[in-house]
């Protein structure tokens, strides 16, 4: 993965990159194995050339994208993860799914973050009463919002995992 390429992912649970930089060409370049069932969110980070990726085999997977591997597999969800946010200029990421929790990582130490000490790997977003499909976070990692089934959007500050408000009629 690169600035000239891209990623897909899928219910047959692999990760493909795509060179696209010929014009009017577009090349497989690698093929990502490790899922056991469907992926449904991925991101790159061009800094640390890492690929993250969430499954519904509800891990998240952090592979050393020049070399293709896992090099890290995050179990703390229960059920499928749907998400993935990334805030870029912070070096965190979400995670959320089915099982109603988000989770708020740092990249670099891919431990999930407290308000405490930021390393306890046990802080979540709590409060969907169902499940998280949709999830966005600003650049700086102040902001996240997320959806569901509930008609709502949930707004949060994933510094201190608070709710800060809700968007009604979604």
């Amino acid at each position: 993965v690169s600035t000239q390429s891209t990623g897909t992912a899928c219910r047959d649970s692999l990760i493909r990159s795509w060179d696209y930089k010929s014009k009017g060409t577009i090349n497989l370049i690698d093929k990502y194995e490790h899922h056991n069932d469907w992926v449904n969110s991925i991101f790159y980070t061009h800094k640390h050339d890492l690929l993250f990726s969430g499954s519904n085999d509800t891990g998240v997977k952090i592979w050393d994208a020049s070399k293709g591997f896992v090099m890290s597999s995050l179990r703390t969800h229960r059920d499928y993860v749907k998400k993935l946010a990334y805030a870029i200029d912070k070096d965190i990421f979400a995670s959320g799914g089915l099982d109603r929790k988000i989770y708020v990582w740092d990249v670099c130490t891919l431990k999930c973050l407290t308000t405490n000490n930021n390393t306890v790997s046990t802080a979540i977003c709590d409060g969907h009463k169902d499940s998280v499909y949709s999830m966005s976070i600003n650049s700086i990692g102040t902001q996240l919002v997320s959806g569901g089934t509930e008609n709502f959007i949930r707004m949060w500050d994933p510094r201190a995992c608070t709710k800060v408000g809700k968007l009604k009629g979604h």
